[in-house]
């Protein structure tokens, strides 16, 4: 039966970590409460090596194989292995009925999330990105760099190849198929995610900002998650503060903010700084005689969906979304451009597979980057923090989009 060991085994792991991996993805892409969410992340932390060391466990005890994992053992007779001629204990059984359902499903799901991951390995650059560039920025040297923090408070800080202190300028030259004829380019810089908490320091932000600024856009967006400390409100003067586009800075909120914030504090201290939020009604610019319509979502945790009854037929729409999970809503809304932050590009990716953890619905299918379904281009931020300081092959990001008509 080793055979069958070596073949089943593989899939039988695989298929147990994608299973509890793709749950934890969906359970955070929801509005649950806190303590239901932390209870199922721990359940989920014992089941991928758990299930996985019980399923070796009967592999040695039961077909003999994997014997790195301890002799197989007969309880009834206490010898350790068979002796010569003997069969494995407990070979003839088998597993039953109810395991074998189980080792099939996880075969599937081993299956499916395989040929998930090819296709998302190979999705193309949607053809209405027509330029795009990348520079990256190490926030923690030069004159004047981020110090790290203590290995004590921050210790991800200071592994090998951390980015947490780095910055991606990622600048995209997109062309929108309803772009008005006649309207010149339009640049927009699109933050999200700051989570600011301590870890990392206030310091990092401000250059973060100034990095920001120094892009001269026409119009801002932030896509929420803004902090994870109340006591952090006071960071934003010396941060959003130093950024006024001529057409308007708008923003939404996220999970973390009704959940370890203060809502309404926030949107008051952001509105002194000029911020608008573009949650309800959707808002209206104007340049160069054309309409540029903007809604906003912090669905399914906080405000209203987006009201676009006010948008004239011929405005482009761009959704501000603290989720890329909305994007459903924004096609049937006919929404030209939607900007979402939320999944952090998954923090951590590894080399060949790429993200693990994305707290959507559709797993890590959006979890950064640039997509097209179709009537909608959909751009996910990476952020610029998280609730763990840890970011690996994940760098933070700021992206400018330089909007344009064309085919």
């Amino acid at each position: 039966m080793e055979w069958l060991t070596a073949l089943l085994t593989p899939g039988v792991l695989l298929g147990n970590a994608v299973l509890w991996v793709a749950l934890n993805n969906r359970m955070h892409a929801r509005q649950w409460p806190r303590v239901l969410v932390r209870t199922l992340d721990v359940v989920q932390m014992l089941a991928i090596p758990g299930v996985s060391w019980l399923w070796l466990r009967w592999c040695a005890l039961n077909w003999g194989g994997l014997g790195w994992l301890g002799s197989p053992w007969d309880p009834t007779s206490g010898k350790v292995g068979p002796t010569a001629g003997e069969s494995p204990p407990g070979a003839a059984s088998g597993l039953p009925w109810w395991a074998w359902v189980g080792v099939v499903v996880l075969q599937w799901i081993a299956m499916t999330g395989a040929i998930a991951w090819w296709r998302r390995r190979r999705a193309p650059l949607p053809r209405q990105v027509v330029g795009l560039s990348r520079q990256r920025h190490d926030l923690s040297s030069g004159p004047g760099g981020v110090v790290r923090d203590s290995f004590v408070r921050s210790p991800f800080q200071w592994i090998p190849g951390s980015e947490l202190l780095r910055v991606e300028i990622t600048t995209l030259r997109i062309t929108l198929p309803r772009w008005p004829a006649g309207w010149p380019g339009l640049k927009v810089v699109h933050l999200s995610d700051s989570h600011f908490a301590g870890q990392v320091p206030r310091s990092y932000f401000e250059r973060v900002f100034a990095l920001a600024a120094e892009q001269r856009p026409d119009l801002v967006v932030f896509t929420g998650d803004l902090l994870d400390h109340p006591e952090r409100v006071d960071w934003l003067p010396a941060t959003f503060g130093l950024l006024q586009a001529p057409l308007g800075n708008f923003y939404v909120l996220g999970n973390h903010d009704k959940s370890h914030g203060d809502v309404q504090r926030s949107r008051e201290l952001l509105a002194e700084l000029g911020w608008q939020d573009c949650t309800g009604p959707c808002r209206l610019v104007e340049q160069g005689g054309q309409v540029l319509a903007i809604g906003g979502s912090e669905q399914p945790w906080l405000g209203p969906a987006p009201d676009w009854t006010a948008a004239p037929a011929s405005a482009l729409r761009l959704l501000v979304s603290h989720t890329p999970d909305q994007l459903d809503a924004a096609r049937r809304g006919g929404v030209d451009l939607m900007l979402a932050g939320h999944t952090h590009g998954g923090q951590v990716c590894l080399p060949v597979v790429g993200p693990i953890f994305s707290p959507s619905e559709n797993g890590v299918q959006y979890a950064s980057g640039t997509f097209w379904e179709t009537p909608t281009l959909l751009h996910v931020n990476r952020g610029l923090s998280g609730r763990s300081s840890w970011r690996w092959n994940c760098c933070p990001e700021v992206t400018v989009l330089e909007l344009r008509g064309g085919s």
